[in-house]
């Protein structure tokens, strides 16, 4: 459905950061900041099926997801 929303592990917070979402071609497609709390959601409905990486900066360092949007 093209939302994208990253929970907590147990034991832990998602911290405030930053996020860039990325297509398969690496061209930078969003970018903005998240609150600190228990979930993030993130919308790429508007883009094309395909492999997108998310990558999250925060104090700690990045962390990058991989994404499939299937339709």
């Amino acid at each position: 459905n093209g939302i994208i929303t990253i929970r907590r592990q147990e034991g832990s917070e998602i911290r405030p950061s930053r996020y860039t979402i990325f297509n398969s071609a690496g061209i930078r497609l969003l970018e903005g900041n998240t609150n600190a709390g228990d979930i993030i959601s993130l919308d790429i409905s508007a883009y094309p099926t395909g492999v997108y990486f998310i990558m999250l900066h925060d104090a700690l360092g990045n962390q990058v997801l991989k994404y499939s949007l299937i339709r």
